[in-house]
C-alpha cells in the first residue's frame, strides 16, 4: 500500500465509522502524515478533490454536525493549502450556530494557520477573519456587566498604564520580552505599570476536534505571582488561569481596569478580547508582533513599521481605522543577557567551515521540502547548516536524505540563544512570516543575515541583507563564506543594524510621546 493509500485509509476510518469524536488521536496522526508526506503537492491536492466528492455533500446537508464539517474543511486546507480552502473554512466558522468560546477557539487556530502557512492568505480570507473577530467581541461585550463607557482623559490617572498580553512565559520568548521590556521603559519613566496576562493566545476553552490544533505555552505557577521583575525594576503582574477566555473573568478584569483608570492601555500582540473591550473605556495602543504586517485590531491606536502609502490607509479604512489610528514606529527587540559560552567542538561542528544557522521556534513546520530544496541549491561543501530550535524530525530527515545528514547538525532547543548563535557566521531565513527576534539576536553577534524579501526578518534586517531569489541567495552565501573582507564589511553592518533595533528605550518612548499627543 502506498503512502497516499495509507493516508486515505486513515481519513476514511475517521469519517466513515460514525464515531468521529473517538478519533482525536488519529486526527493528529493524519496531520503528521500530511506534514511528512514525501509525495508531490499535486498528489495531496488530488486526494483533497476525491475527498470533496465523497464527503462534502453529506457534511453540508441540513442538520449535519457542524463540528465535523469544520474539521473536514481544515483537513482540506492541510491537503491543499491555498486561499480558497482557507476561505471555505473561515466562512463556516462565521456562524451563529457556534458559541462565542468555540468561535474564538477556531479563530485563534486559524490565526496560527495563517501565520505558519503563508500560502493560504488572501485579502478575502483576511476580511472574513477580521469580521469573525469583531463578531466575537460583540458577543463578549453583550454579557459584560462592567460599564464600558469611555473614561474622560481628565478623570484618568496619568501615572498609570496597563499592559495586556495573551501570553507571558520565559523571558527568551519574543513577545514576552517585548511586553516586559516595553513595560520596563515606562516603569523607569515613573509610570505605575500593571501587566495582565490573559493567557488566551491559543485557548483550551471552546475546544473542538481538529486535525491540527495548537495550545500556547503557559507557566501555571505565574498565577501566584503579584509582580515580575529583573535586577532593575519590579512591576505589578496578574495572570489568568488556563480556562480563558472566560466571560466572568474578563468582566472582573474590566472592572479592575475601570477602578485603576489608566491613562492608556498597551496591548502586546493585539487581538486580545480583554484589551479590545477595555479600549471602549480607555484608549488602547496595539503593538503587533509582526513588523512586516499591518496588525490593526479595532483598537484606537496601533503601531506600524513599514513604509507608509495611500494603499495602507485605504486598507485601514476598510476596517474602520483612521489616519489618527496609525502611529509610525520602529519595531525594536530586547535581548536576553548571555550567560553561557560554547564551542563548535561540543556539537561536532568543523572549524574550517562557514556555519549557517537556521533559528526558530517552529522549525518542525518551517523546515519543509521546499526549504530543504532551497538549502541544496545554496549550501556547498564550504558550509554546514546548524539548526537551533526544536526539530524532532531531524533524524527522520537524515535517514531519508544523505545530503541533509552530511551538511547539517541539529543543536536543538537552547535556553541561551546568544551563546549558540555566536558559533555561527551566517543567519539563513526560511520563507516565513516570523523570525524577527532571532535575526536581531544573530546580528547582535555580527552573524550576517540572508533572507528573501518576505516576512518579519526581511523588515528587520533591511535592504543590505535581502536577496530576491534562490540564485542570488546561493551567490550571497558563497561570497560570505569565501570572501573574508566582504564578510567583515557585512558583519559590521549587521552589528550596527542590531544596535538600532535594540534601542527600545528611545524608540518606544518616541511612540508613547506620539500616542499621548493624540489622546
Amino acid at each position: 500500500m502506498t503512502a497516499i493509500d495509507e493516508l486515505r485509509k486513515s481519513i476514511d476510518q475517521i469519517f466513515k465509522t460514525g464515531v468521529f469524536y473517538e478519533h482525536i488521536k488519529e486526527m493528529g496522526a493524519v496531520n503528521d502524515s500530511i506534514a511528512t508526506f514525501e509525495g508531490t503537492k499535486d498528489t495531496l491536492r488530488e486526494l483533497r478533490v476525491m475527498l470533496d466528492n465523497d464527503y462534502l455533500p453529506d457534511l453540508c446537508k441540513e442538520g449535519a454536525d457542524l463540528f465535523v464539517l469544520i474539521a473536514f474543511l481544515q483537513l482540506r486546507v492541510l491537503l491543499d493549502p491555498c486561499p480558497e480552502m482557507f476561505e471555505d473554512m473561515l466562512v463556516c466558522i462565521d456562524s451563529d450556530q457556534l458559541s462565542k468560546e468555540a468561535r474564538y477557539y477556531l479563530w485563534a487556530q486559524c490565526r496560527n494557520m495563517k501565520f505558519n502557512m503563508p500560502s493560504i492568505n488572501s485579502d478575502k480570507a483576511y476580511d472574513i477573519w477580521m469580521r469573525i473577530y469583531k463578531g466575537i467581541l460583540e458577543d463578549y461585550r453583550q454579557v459584560m456587566t462592567t460599564s464600558l463607557e469611555r473614561i474622560p482623559l481628565n478623570e484618568r490617572d496619568h501615572k498609570s498604564v496597563v499592559f495586556i498580553t495573551s501570553q507571558f512565559v520565559q523571558i527568551q520568548h519574543g513577545p514576552t520580552k517585548s511586553c516586559f521590556y516595553r513595560a520596563k521603559v515606562l516603569s523607569e519613566d515613573g509610570r505605575d505599570v500593571l501587566i495582565i496576562n490573559t493567557n488566551d493566545l491559543m485557548p483550551a476553552s471552546g475546544k473542538i476536534p481538529l486535525f491540527r490544533a495548537y495550545r500556547h505555552g503557559s507557566i501555571p505557577e505565574y498565577e501566584r505571582f503579584s509582580t515580575v521583575s529583573d535586577d532593575e525594576v519590579s512591576m505589578s503582574f496578574f495572570q489568568c488561569g488556563q480556562d480563558m477566555p472566560r466571560a466572568d473573568v474578563i468582566d472582573v478584569l474590566l472592572q479592575n481596569i475601570r477602578e485603576i483608570r489608566p491613562k492608556f492601555i498597551v496591548s502586546i500582540g493585539g487581538f486580545n478580547i480583554t484589551a479590545s473591550l477595555a479600549n471602549k473605556m480607555v484608549p488602547t495602543l496595539c503593538i503587533g508582533m509582526g513588523p512586516s504586517q499591518m496588525e490593526y485590531d479595532y483598537s484606537d491606536f496601533f503601531t506600524y513599521s513599514m513604509r507608509l502609502t495611500e494603499d495602507v490607509y485605504t486598507r485601514l479604512s476598510k476596517f474602520g481605522g483612521t489616519r489618527m489610528s496609525l502611529i509610525p514606529s520602529v519595531f525594536t527587540s530586547d535581548l536576553k543577557v548571555q550567560s553561557e559560552h560554547h564551542t563548535r567542538e561540543e556539537y561536532g561542528i568543523p572549524n574550517d567551515k562557514a556555519v549557517v544557522c537556521v533559528v526558530g521556534g517552529r522549525l518542525e513546520v518551517e523546515v519543509d521540502d521546499e526549504f530543504i530544496y532551497c538549502m541544496k541549491q545554496c549550501i556547498d561543501d564550504n558550509m554546514i547548516v546548524a539548526f537551533i530550535g526544536k526539530l524532532n524530525k531531524y533524524r527522520q530527515i537524515c535517514e531519508k536524505d544523505n545530503w541533509f545528514k552530511e551538511h547539517t547538525v541539529c543543536i536543538g532547543y537552547v535556553e541561551d540563544i546568544l551563546s549558540h548563535i555566536e558559533l555561527c557566521d551566517i543567519y539563513l531565513n526560511p520563507r516565513r512570516l516570523g523570525g524577527g527576534t532571532s535575526c536581531v539576536e544573530a546580528m547582535s553577534k555580527g552573524c550576517v543575515p540572508v533572507s528573501l524579501n518576505f516576512g518579519d526578518v526581511a523588515y528587520n534586517i533591511g535592504e543590505d541583507f535581502i536577496v530576491e531569489d534562490y540564485k542570488e541567495m546561493a551567490d550571497r552565501l558563497n561570497k560570505l563564506a569565501c570572501d573574508k573582507e566582504y564578510y567583515k564589511i557585512m558583519s559590521e553592518r549587521a552589528l550596527k543594524r542590531a544596535e538600532y533595533l535594540c534601542d527600545t528605550k528611545n524608540r518606544f518612548m518616541d511612540t508613547i510621546h506620539e500616542l499621548e499627543s493624540r489622546l
